[in-house]
Protein backbone atom coordinates (compact mmCIF):
# COMPACT_ATOMS: atom_id res chain seq x y z
CA UNK A 1 0.00 0.00 0.00
CA UNK A 2 2.40 2.90 1.02
CA UNK A 3 4.60 1.71 -2.46
CA UNK A 4 1.19 2.51 -4.43
CA UNK A 5 1.41 5.59 -6.19
CA UNK A 6 -2.39 6.03 -5.93
CA UNK A 7 -1.93 6.07 -2.23
CA UNK A 8 -3.40 9.20 -0.86
CA UNK A 9 -0.53 10.62 0.68
CA UNK A 10 -1.97 11.25 4.48
CA UNK A 11 -2.73 7.22 4.15
CA UNK A 12 1.06 6.89 3.86
CA UNK A 13 1.65 9.04 7.09
CA UNK A 14 -0.33 6.55 8.60
CA UNK A 15 0.78 3.53 7.35
CA UNK A 16 5.09 4.57 7.48
CA UNK A 17 5.01 4.67 11.28
CA UNK A 18 2.23 1.82 11.65
CA UNK A 19 4.79 -0.03 9.14
CA UNK A 20 7.81 0.78 11.57
CA UNK A 21 5.85 -0.45 15.05
CA UNK A 22 5.04 -3.46 13.42
CA UNK A 23 8.73 -4.04 13.14
CA UNK A 24 9.88 -3.10 16.23
CA UNK A 25 6.56 -5.22 17.35
CA UNK A 26 8.07 -8.52 15.53
CA UNK A 27 11.86 -7.51 17.13
CA UNK A 28 13.31 -6.81 14.05
CA UNK A 29 14.51 -3.13 14.52
CA UNK A 30 16.92 -3.45 11.04
CA UNK A 31 13.71 -3.55 8.96
CA UNK A 32 11.69 -0.41 10.98
CA UNK A 33 14.83 2.23 9.99
CA UNK A 34 13.76 2.57 6.29
CA UNK A 35 9.79 2.65 7.49
CA UNK A 36 10.62 5.23 9.57
CA UNK A 37 13.18 7.06 7.01
CA UNK A 38 9.81 7.69 4.71
CA UNK A 39 7.85 8.67 8.18
CA UNK A 40 10.34 10.91 8.97
CA UNK A 41 9.98 12.86 5.36
CA UNK A 42 6.95 12.82 4.84
CA UNK A 43 4.07 15.90 5.56
CA UNK A 44 3.30 14.67 8.57
CA UNK A 45 3.34 17.20 11.71
CA UNK A 46 6.54 18.49 13.03
CA UNK A 47 5.81 16.83 16.50
CA UNK A 48 5.56 13.16 15.39
CA UNK A 49 8.40 13.80 12.60
CA UNK A 50 10.82 14.64 15.13
CA UNK A 51 9.76 11.87 17.17
CA UNK A 52 10.32 9.33 14.34
CA UNK A 53 13.82 11.10 13.92
CA UNK A 54 14.58 10.43 17.65
CA UNK A 55 13.19 6.40 17.87
CA UNK A 56 15.31 6.08 14.37
CA UNK A 57 18.22 7.51 16.52
CA UNK A 58 18.02 4.76 19.07
CA UNK A 59 17.79 2.01 16.81
CA UNK A 60 21.04 3.27 15.26
CA UNK A 61 22.38 3.80 18.34
CA UNK A 62 21.48 -0.03 19.66
CA UNK A 63 23.43 -1.25 16.45
CA UNK A 64 25.97 0.47 16.94
CA UNK A 65 25.92 3.14 14.28
CA UNK A 66 27.35 5.76 16.08
CA UNK A 67 27.85 7.61 12.30
CA UNK A 68 24.13 7.73 11.78
CA UNK A 69 22.89 7.66 15.28
CA UNK A 70 24.70 11.02 15.31
CA UNK A 71 23.03 12.32 12.42
CA UNK A 72 19.15 10.63 13.18
CA UNK A 73 20.01 12.92 16.33
CA UNK A 74 20.96 15.82 14.63
CA UNK A 75 17.17 15.81 12.17
CA UNK A 76 15.82 14.87 15.82
CA UNK A 77 17.37 18.63 17.13
CA UNK A 78 15.96 20.18 13.88
CA UNK A 79 12.88 19.24 14.18
CA UNK A 80 12.30 19.21 18.35
CA UNK A 81 9.09 20.70 19.29
CA UNK A 82 10.31 21.15 22.91
CA UNK A 83 13.63 21.73 24.55
CA UNK A 84 13.44 18.19 26.45
CA UNK A 85 13.54 16.66 23.45
CA UNK A 86 16.05 18.75 21.75
CA UNK A 87 18.51 18.93 24.82
CA UNK A 88 18.05 14.63 25.30
CA UNK A 89 18.83 14.76 21.04
CA UNK A 90 21.90 16.90 21.25
CA UNK A 91 23.44 14.90 24.12
CA UNK A 92 23.10 11.85 22.74
CA UNK A 93 24.55 13.18 19.25
CA UNK A 94 27.58 14.49 21.17
CA UNK A 95 28.19 10.91 22.63
CA UNK A 96 27.56 8.86 19.19
CA UNK A 97 29.51 11.67 16.83
CA UNK A 98 32.90 11.16 19.59
CA UNK A 99 31.71 7.30 19.52
CA UNK A 100 31.75 7.68 15.77
CA UNK A 101 35.31 9.09 15.46
CA UNK A 102 33.66 12.65 14.60
CA UNK A 103 35.14 14.22 17.58
CA UNK A 104 38.13 14.30 19.65
CA UNK A 105 37.40 13.27 23.86
CA UNK A 106 38.26 16.42 24.42
CA UNK A 107 36.12 18.42 22.44
CA UNK A 108 33.44 15.87 23.38
CA UNK A 109 34.40 16.77 27.12
CA UNK A 110 33.97 20.32 26.72
CA UNK A 111 30.74 20.21 24.67
CA UNK A 112 29.42 18.21 27.75
CA UNK A 113 31.13 20.75 30.70
CA UNK A 114 29.46 23.45 28.67
CA UNK A 115 26.25 21.70 28.43
CA UNK A 116 26.55 21.45 32.27
CA UNK A 117 27.22 25.66 32.76
CA UNK A 118 24.03 26.60 30.77
CA UNK A 119 21.60 27.24 33.14
CA UNK A 120 18.94 26.26 30.85
CA UNK A 121 19.90 22.33 31.96
CA UNK A 122 20.08 22.88 35.45
CA UNK A 123 17.39 20.13 35.59
CA UNK A 124 19.30 18.39 33.13
CA UNK A 125 22.29 17.95 35.14
CA UNK A 126 21.96 14.21 36.07
CA UNK A 127 21.84 13.26 32.32
CA UNK A 128 24.68 15.49 31.65
CA UNK A 129 27.17 13.72 34.60
CA UNK A 130 25.77 10.07 33.36
CA UNK A 131 27.07 11.00 29.93
CA UNK A 132 30.16 12.38 31.09
CA UNK A 133 30.68 8.87 33.23
CA UNK A 134 30.02 6.78 29.60
CA UNK A 135 32.61 8.96 28.43
CA UNK A 136 34.85 8.08 30.71
CA UNK A 137 34.45 4.57 30.24
CA UNK A 138 35.33 5.36 26.38
CA UNK A 139 38.78 5.70 27.85
CA UNK A 140 38.75 2.85 30.70
CA UNK A 141 38.96 5.63 33.43
CA UNK A 142 36.79 3.87 36.13
CA UNK A 143 37.49 6.42 39.01
CA UNK A 144 36.12 9.11 36.75
CA UNK A 145 33.21 6.66 35.42
CA UNK A 146 32.39 6.62 39.43
CA UNK A 147 32.82 10.07 40.30
CA UNK A 148 30.49 11.50 37.20
CA UNK A 149 27.55 8.55 38.32
CA UNK A 150 27.86 9.91 41.87
CA UNK A 151 27.56 13.47 40.40
CA UNK A 152 24.40 12.56 38.34
CA UNK A 153 23.24 10.57 41.42
CA UNK A 154 23.67 13.95 43.73
CA UNK A 155 21.47 16.23 41.02
CA UNK A 156 18.83 13.81 40.76
CA UNK A 157 15.72 15.36 41.98
CA UNK A 158 12.32 14.21 40.20
CA UNK A 159 14.16 12.04 37.79
CA UNK A 160 13.45 7.99 39.01
CA UNK A 161 14.63 6.61 35.73
CA UNK A 162 17.44 8.23 35.38
CA UNK A 163 18.71 7.68 39.10
CA UNK A 164 18.25 3.77 38.45
CA UNK A 165 20.33 3.94 35.56
CA UNK A 166 22.96 5.95 37.23
CA UNK A 167 22.64 3.19 40.52
CA UNK A 168 22.47 0.11 38.43
CA UNK A 169 25.77 1.77 36.38
CA UNK A 170 27.74 1.65 39.19
CA UNK A 171 26.48 -1.13 40.55
CA UNK A 172 27.85 -3.02 37.43
CA UNK A 173 31.06 -1.28 37.79
CA UNK A 174 32.05 -2.53 41.09
CA UNK A 175 30.64 -6.20 40.17
CA UNK A 176 32.98 -6.49 37.48
CA UNK A 177 35.81 -5.55 40.09
CA UNK A 178 34.89 -7.93 42.36
CA UNK A 179 33.82 -5.03 45.09
CA UNK A 180 30.95 -7.58 46.00
CA UNK A 181 29.57 -5.66 49.00
CA UNK A 182 29.37 -2.38 47.00
CA UNK A 183 27.71 -4.19 43.82
CA UNK A 184 25.46 -5.47 45.80
CA UNK A 185 24.48 -2.31 48.16
CA UNK A 186 23.94 -0.33 44.50
CA UNK A 187 21.66 -3.27 43.23
CA UNK A 188 19.57 -3.02 46.54
CA UNK A 189 19.21 1.02 45.13
CA UNK A 190 18.51 0.33 42.02
CA UNK A 191 15.60 -2.19 42.82
CA UNK A 192 14.16 0.34 45.34
CA UNK A 193 13.58 3.22 42.11
CA UNK A 194 13.32 1.27 38.99
CA UNK A 195 10.10 0.73 37.27
CA UNK A 196 8.52 -2.64 37.95
CA UNK A 197 8.14 -2.94 34.50
CA UNK A 198 11.26 -2.79 33.59
CA UNK A 199 12.95 -5.92 31.60
CA UNK A 200 15.73 -6.08 33.76
CA UNK A 201 14.10 -6.58 37.00
CA UNK A 202 14.88 -10.66 36.90
CA UNK A 203 18.10 -9.87 36.42
CA UNK A 204 18.64 -7.67 39.36
CA UNK A 205 16.89 -9.68 41.44
CA UNK A 206 19.12 -12.34 40.81
CA UNK A 207 21.95 -10.67 40.94
CA UNK A 208 20.88 -9.32 44.59
CA UNK A 209 20.37 -12.98 45.65
CA UNK A 210 23.54 -14.39 44.31
CA UNK A 211 25.84 -11.52 45.98
CA UNK A 212 23.52 -11.65 49.22
CA UNK A 213 25.67 -14.54 51.04
CA UNK A 214 29.40 -13.16 49.97
CA UNK A 215 28.21 -9.65 50.64
CA UNK A 216 27.33 -10.43 54.30
CA UNK A 217 30.34 -12.34 54.66
CA UNK A 218 32.58 -9.41 53.80
CA UNK A 219 30.58 -7.50 56.13
CA UNK A 220 31.49 -9.65 58.59
CA UNK A 221 35.15 -9.53 58.42
CA UNK A 222 35.01 -5.35 58.02
CA UNK A 223 32.88 -5.35 60.84
CA UNK A 224 35.18 -7.35 63.06
CA UNK A 225 38.24 -5.27 61.51
CA UNK A 226 36.48 -2.01 62.30
CA UNK A 227 35.70 -3.36 65.79
CA UNK A 228 39.89 -4.26 66.53
CA UNK A 229 40.38 -0.65 65.20
CA UNK A 230 37.80 1.07 67.74
CA UNK A 231 39.58 -0.62 70.54
CA UNK A 232 42.85 1.19 70.10
CA UNK A 233 40.81 4.59 69.75
CA UNK A 234 40.96 7.27 72.36
CA UNK A 235 37.37 8.50 73.82
CA UNK A 236 37.45 11.24 71.71
CA UNK A 237 38.22 9.55 68.81
CA UNK A 238 35.67 7.47 69.51
CA UNK A 239 33.07 10.17 69.54
CA UNK A 240 33.65 12.06 66.40
CA UNK A 241 33.22 8.03 64.47
CA UNK A 242 29.90 7.65 66.31
CA UNK A 243 29.10 11.25 65.10
CA UNK A 244 30.12 10.49 61.94
CA UNK A 245 28.76 7.20 61.57
CA UNK A 246 25.35 8.86 62.53
CA UNK A 247 25.36 11.73 60.04
CA UNK A 248 25.80 9.00 57.36
CA UNK A 249 23.19 6.90 58.67
CA UNK A 250 20.38 10.11 58.47
CA UNK A 251 21.55 11.35 55.01
CA UNK A 252 21.37 7.53 53.52
CA UNK A 253 17.62 8.20 55.05
CA UNK A 254 16.55 11.14 53.84
CA UNK A 255 18.01 9.88 50.05
CA UNK A 256 15.23 6.32 50.60
CA UNK A 257 12.83 9.07 51.63
CA UNK A 258 13.51 11.24 48.28
CA UNK A 259 13.51 7.98 45.86
CA UNK A 260 10.38 6.74 47.79
CA UNK A 261 8.55 10.42 46.90
CA UNK A 262 9.60 11.07 44.07
CA UNK A 263 7.30 9.61 41.00
CA UNK A 264 7.68 6.91 38.69
CA UNK A 265 8.68 7.14 35.16
CA UNK A 266 9.82 4.47 32.36
CA UNK A 267 13.66 4.12 31.90
CA UNK A 268 12.85 4.19 28.28
CA UNK A 269 11.67 7.05 26.56
CA UNK A 270 11.78 8.14 22.89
Amino acid sequence: MVQNPKTLPFVKEQAWPALAYLYLKKEEPDEAVMPLEQAIASDAPRLERGRYAFILAQLHEAAGRWEQAGKAYGRAIGLASSYDMEFRARLNMTLNNFKAGSTSMGDTRLALEKLLADEKNAGFKDQIYFTLSSLALQSQDRAAAIENLRLSLANSNANPSQKAESYFAISQLYVASQEYLEGKLYLDSTLAVISPQDPRVPDIQKQINNLKDIAEYILKIQQMDTLLKISYMSDEEKRKLASTIKKAEDERRLAELAARDAPAAPLATA
